[in-house]
């Protein structure tokens, strides 16, 4: 989850996965959830600050380690693209949709049915809509209209409301289905029990606890002691150096004092930290340091930063060290692979559904041979009764 808390207008945000894929989202002044797809993994994430027309500059840049105790995961929560609670409209229309359904490719169509028939196109919104919109699933649901946008924010959603469906209610069933037969479920569909074991029991005690937890930083940060705390931590630090490089570039960019960059760096950092770090550069400075050699001196940057900007210092370079980036910020790629992922997620499921119907079968082959269940009994309730009289009458 990410936040940003400056004063740009347009602040972006991009994820590159293992995959080589990189995503590229807009930052607001609320959390946004973004999904990490590409698994298991080292992860790069960059926010940037424009500057001007496409044109960014870096104001942090940093590497995470990722292991996914699910591969599911990602797929199943709200992100910023698709955002929705519990109480979301679609909720309900996503249970009417699984109702009854006997297969994943059943659920599917009725999905993709009910949107087709539904839904219209909205071209007022599309002669109208600006960069960084993001659907209000409700609000598409109720209106029943949207752009291509929509059409994928809440055919997605309703996608990941089913799966949820199914993994809250019918995977128990099924482990029910197994346990009186004498066998247990095994693999992703185990971990799937696992999971909507907690949803059923605990869902609601997650909720309280999340909602205390963030009620108490909010509170927290809002006090001396909080701020001390939240902004002394390594991403507030790094956040902060950032801004204090933008005002640098900016400065040198105008012609001005290296000197006013700081100062004007020292009143919108909104850092108690960083503007301590700040003032120590002005002091080296009083006391006759050069000014990338306090740059050194104050800890604003990395030694090996401070050191570039050293150089840059005394070949006349100093801007080109403090240079922009620019960035794409093209989100379509975002929506293909989420399609891509949804496919995974269905192939998943038939997979592991496909892989515990054999099992099934299997142990009513061996409950036959152990003369607990009769012929008729062994046909009737396997899940292929063809296949599994031919391996009766081969016995």
């Amino acid at each position: 989850m990410a936040k940003y808390t400056g004063s740009n207008a347009k602040p972006k945000l991009q994820l590159t996965g293992t995959d080589g894929i990189t995503y590229t989202y807009s930052l607001y002044k609320d959390y946004s959830t973004f999904p990490l797809t590409s698994g298991d993994g080292t992860y790069q994430v960059g926010v940037y600050e424009n500057v001007s027309d496409d044109r960014y500059t870096t104001l942090l840049s940093e590497t995470f380690s990722v292991t996914l105790t699910d591969p599911l995961k990602p797929y199943l929560y709200p992100n910023q693209y698709v955002n929705f609670t519990a109480d979301s409209l679609p909720v309900a229309k996503a249970e009417e949709l699984a109702d009854g359904a006997s297969s994943d490719l059943d659920i599917i169509s009725s999905v993709y049915n009910y949107i087709i028939t539904h839904f219209t196109y909205d071209y007022s919104k599309a002669s109208s809509v600006t960069s960084g919109y993001l659907p209000d699933i409700d609000e598409v649901f109720t209106s029943e209209k949207g752009i291509c946008f929509d059409y994928a924010a809440v055919m997605t959603f309703l996608m990941i409301a089913v799966i949820l469906v199914l993994i809250a209610k019918v995977v128990p069933v099924f482990s029910k289905v197994y346990a009186e037969l004498g066998s247990e479920l095994t693999g992703t569909t185990r971990t799937l029990l696992h999971i909507s074991t907690i949803l059923n029991h605990y869902m609601l005690g997650f909720i309280i606890a999340f909602l205390v937890l963030l009620i108490i930083c909010m509170i927290l940060y809002h006090t001396d002691l909080g701020r001390v705390l939240f902004l002394g931590q390594k991403l507030a630090m790094t956040v902060a150096s950032g801004r204090v490089a933008n005002c640098l570039y900016l400065v040198l960019s105008s012609g001005l004092d290296s000197n006013i960059g700081l100062t004007l760096a020292c009143e919108l950092v909104n850092n108690p930290h960083m503007q301590a770090l700040i003032d120590k550069c002005h002091e080296n400075i009083r006391h006759g340091e050069s000014f990338d050699k306090a740059l050194l001196l104050s800890g604003i940057f990395s030694q090996m930063y401070a050191s570039w900007i050293a150089i840059g210092s005394r070949t006349g370079e100093m801007e080109s060290i403090v240079s922009q980036r620019e960035i794409n910020t093209d989100t379509a790629s975002y929506l293909t692979a989420l399609r891509a992922a949804l496919r995974q997620i269905n192939g998943i499921i038939y997979t592991s559904a496909a892989e515990n119907m054999i099992a099934m079968d299997s142990s009513i082959l061996q409950l036959y041979k152990d003369g607990r269940i009769d012929k008729h009994t062994a046909i009737s309730e396997a899940v292929n009764p063809e296949i599994m009289s031919k391996r009766l009458n081969l016995l």
